[in-house]
């Protein structure tokens, strides 16, 4: 958690015209070691990706447990953008941090979620098992794992009842 508090200094420092705005409610304790890199790895790559694509004025990061689960929620006010385009604006590059992203969740047996669209922001949704089984007893498999942006906004669904992929959501 103070690696979190450090790095939303520095992007804050670096950003300044990005509000940032943390709202934490677990401690250091409740969170396996295993975890903590891949909490700031995802956060630190959503939190560029909001720099350098967003256009964004404010992203509010959450940090929580709901049950058996830590759920981290990244969301911007951003111009959001459509994510059928991915892949296709000619960038080698284009989703591969977003890939990165749900990969990290994925092999630690959690799930990764995707919602915007086009003037919408940006809202990422990760649920990391605490148990320690749900990192090493994963189904990783790459090769029947859907990876195309339709993929993601259909993720989206198992981690936000009743919010359809590429719609806002405010809380």
């Amino acid at each position: 958690l103070s690696t979190i508090d450090w790095h939303m200094r520095e992007f804050t420092n670096t950003y300044p015209h990005i509000a940032v705005i943390k709202k934490v409610s677990v401690s250091e304790e409740e969170i396996p070691e295993p975890l903590k890199i891949v909490i700031y790895r995802i956060m630190q790559e959503a939190l560029n990706n909001c720099a350098r694509h967003s256009d964004a004025r404010k992203v509010i990061v959450r940090l929580s447990r709901a049950s058996d689960d830590l759920r981290l929620y990244i969301e911007d006010d951003g111009i959001g953008f459509n994510p059928e385009e991915i892949g296709q604006r000619g960038d080698p590059l284009s989703g591969h941090g977003l890939r990165s992203m749900q990969e990290r969740a994925e092999i630690c047996g959690g799930a990764f979620a995707l919602q915007t669209g086009p003037r919408l922001g940006v809202r990422i949704e990760v649920r990391l098992p605490l148990s320690a089984a749900g990192m090493f007893y994963a189904d990783n498999s790459r090769d029947d794992r859907d990876d195309t942006p339709q993929a993601y906004n259909r993720r989206a669904g198992d981690l936000s009842a009743g919010t359809a992929g590429g719609q806002a959501r405010s809380d």
